[in-house]
């Protein structure tokens, strides 16, 4: 029997050396990937300066899961992974050339967001310690950074040796230490917002107490911490169950959780 590989027959539709055709990609990326992220990461620094911590969550979820799949993409891995922030991360942990660091506490963070960035309706008890909008800031910065093509196929040797300085840059303790200079090439949204004097009003929601991004880089700052907890309304009424359950989508777990309560009441 004949088998047709598909998969192959569209590979041939296009080569990711020829640099027009990578241009084009790249901008794809950008535009689709990057770009929309940073949005979201504003979205999220302004609904958490509001006190609005559900909205900030999935705006958070958003802008780390969008950074990871362009990275995914600009290194030409598949970025079919979801809302799943961790299943990103890992796969982006494979792309040896790009040497991607990320610390115990951002990957922490990134299973808080996985939890508690999809739970929109209030399915589920919502928490937080106070510590978010930082270690937000923080996996931006660490993993945006990655955001970019530092193996744009040059046909001149310089300018392929000078994207790689480029990423041993990104990598480097001199950027930590001078987090404010940072941009990526081109430098994106977040780029823009930082530099543009027309974009005030973002650019004062990006950088507000901001120890990544800014005029100067700082090394503390004073913040208004949002900790507490909201209890779901499934686990508030559970006697409504099947009321709920008849006219909203339930999880399992929700469910399971529901049932638990009535049962020990």
């Amino acid at each position: 029997m004949l088998k047709i590989n598909r998969m192959n027959d569209q590979q041939k539709q296009y080569d990711e050396q020829d640099p027009q055709f990578r241009m084009k990609r790249n901008s794809f990326i950008e535009y689709s990937f990057r770009d929309t992220a940073d949005q979201d990461y504003i979205a999220a620094r302004t609904l958490y300066r509001n006190q609005l911590l559900g909205p900030f969550l999935w705006s958070s979820l958003q802008a780390i899961e969008k950074y990871l799949k362009a990275i995914l993409l600009y290194n030409e891995r598949p970025a079919k992974t979801g809302h799943n922030t961790i299943k990103a991360l890992n796969e982006v942990k494979k792309i040896g050339e790009i040497g991607f660091i990320c610390s115990t506490e951002i990957e922490d963070f990134l299973e808080y967001l996985d939890e508690q960035g999809p739970n929109r309706y209030l399915s589920y008890t919502r928490y937080s310690k106070g510590d978010e909008l930082s270690l937000l800031d923080e996996s931006v910065f660490m993993i945006r950074r990655f955001c970019d093509d530092y193996f744009f196929p040059h046909e001149s040797s310089k300018k392929r040796q000078h994207d790689q300085y480029l990423l041993k840059a990104a990598k480097s303790q001199d950027i930590l230490k001078n987090r404010h200079k940072f941009r990526l090439a081109p430098k994106g949204y977040l780029g823009k917002v930082l530099d543009d004097p027309k974009l005030k009003q973002q650019r004062d929601q990006l950088i507000y107490q901001n120890l990544f991004y800014g005029a100067i880089t700082r090394n503390k700052v004073k913040r208004r911490p949002i900790a507490g907890w909201s209890r779901s309304g499934n686990l508030m009424f559970p006697e409504i169950k099947t009321w709920v359950d008849e006219r909203v989508h339930m999880s399992k777990e929700e469910i399971r959780l529901v049932e638990f309560i009535l049962k020990h009441e």
